[in-house]
This record gives C-alpha cells, sequence and structure tokens, in this order.
C-alpha cells in the first residue's frame, strides 16, 4: 500500500474519533514536517476548507486562524474561495497579546469606545476558546453563570466560576480563554482608559 494510500486509510479510520478538525489539523502538521523547503507551509484548498468552515461563514477568517492557533501553527496566508496557507510558528515570531476584539471578533464585539472607556459584549458557549489577548484594567459584569479557564502569558491558569449579576475587577492582564462549564458565558467587559 502506498504512502498516500496508508494517510488516507488512517484519515479515514481517525475520523470518526477526533473529528475533522484534529484531522485536518494532523494533515497540516505532517505536510510542515515533510517539507523541506526554507519556510515549511502547507496550503490547504477550498474545497477542504469548506468541509470545515462553509465559505458563507460569518467570521471566517477569524475562526481559522484561531484553530491555526490552538493546533500550533499560523495562517500565514488566506484567499476566500481559493485556499488558505498555514506556515510553523516560528519563535521570533511570536505576536504580543493582542486586542481581543482585533484578534477575536467571533467572541468580543465592541459596543462602545470613547476617551474614558471601552465595553466589550462577550460570548462563549461551552467548549469555545478565544486565543492569547489583553486587557488594561478592567471590570467584568456577568449576564449568566458559568465556568471559565484562563490561561496567563505565563501559562499559569485559574478556573473562574461567574455568577450571573456579578461584577468583579480584574487588573492588567494577558490571558487565554476557554468556556469549560455547561452554559454560555455572556458578559460585559468594562476597560477603563488612563
Amino acid at each position: 500500500m502506498g504512502t498516500a494510500k496508508r494517510m488516507r486509510a488512517h484519515e479515514a479510520l481517525v475520523l470518526g474519533v477526533r473529528g475533522p478538525m484534529k484531522i485536518l489539523a494532523a494533515r497540516i502538521k505532517r505536510q510542515l514536517l515533510l517539507d523541506t523547503g526554507k519556510w515549511r507551509h502547507c496550503a490547504i484548498y477550498e474545497n477542504e476548507l469548506q468541509r470545515i468552515w462553509p465559505l458563507n461563514e460569518e467570521h471566517r477568517k477569524a475562526k481559522i486562524e484561531q484553530f491555526a492557533k490552538e493546533y500550533g501553527f499560523c495562517l500565514s496566508f488566506y484567499k476566500p474561495g481559493v485556499c488558505a496557507i498555514f506556515e510553523k510558528e516560528r519563535p521570533g515570531r511570536a505576536k504580543k497579546a493582542q486586542d481581543p476584539a482585533k484578534v477575536d471578533p467571533v467572541h468580543y464585539r465592541v459596543i462602545l469606545n470613547d476617551q474614558r472607556v471601552r465595553v466589550l459584549d462577550v460570548h462563549h458557549k461551552p467548549g469555545e476558546k478565544s486565543p492569547m489577548h489583553s486587557h488594561p484594567h478592567h471590570v467584568v459584569y456577568s449576564f449568566t453563570d458559568s465556568r471559565v479557564k484562563f490561561t496567563s502569558s505565563d501559562g499559569k491558569t485559574e478556573i473562574r466560576t461567574l455568577k450571573a449579576g456579578q461584577a468583579k475587577w480584574h487588573n492588567a492582564e494577558d490571558h487565554t480563554v476557554e468556556n469549560v462549564g455547561k452554559t454560555e458565558e455572556h458578559a460585559l467587559d468594562i476597560e477603563l482608559k488612563k
């Protein structure tokens, strides 16, 4: 049996166990390891992307970028209807924590931004994650009871139990967010400006 046939047979076997995203991530990682070129990249064409992210899906690029970050590589090129090109994350290329509304518009929406405060409407369904981002000093007001895991830029994790109607102060921080509970997290994140 040829290498390509073995790979397809293995992917078909694993599909029922791990799901299409994990299969795609494994394929990209394998291609990045096999590529002997200087830049090590893997192109995934539209017909394969549509199996996971329909072409007309809202915030599609952000979702593909988030997928790449979760699996340890980066999206270096994206053209809707054509392809996405992934690269191995290189050490000197790591980005500093960024604005959550820019790196994850799927979960963070700006509803007020003036010279004193910025207010973000935040939604995470169970199991959803947000990539590394930063906040200045801020207050979080929860609309729902939820359990959320925060991982700081130094790798420390903390699971916070949020209660509906509760407001909490947080000093400036960089973190990733993952809803580890069974209910949707819905909150207002009120960022203070100097």
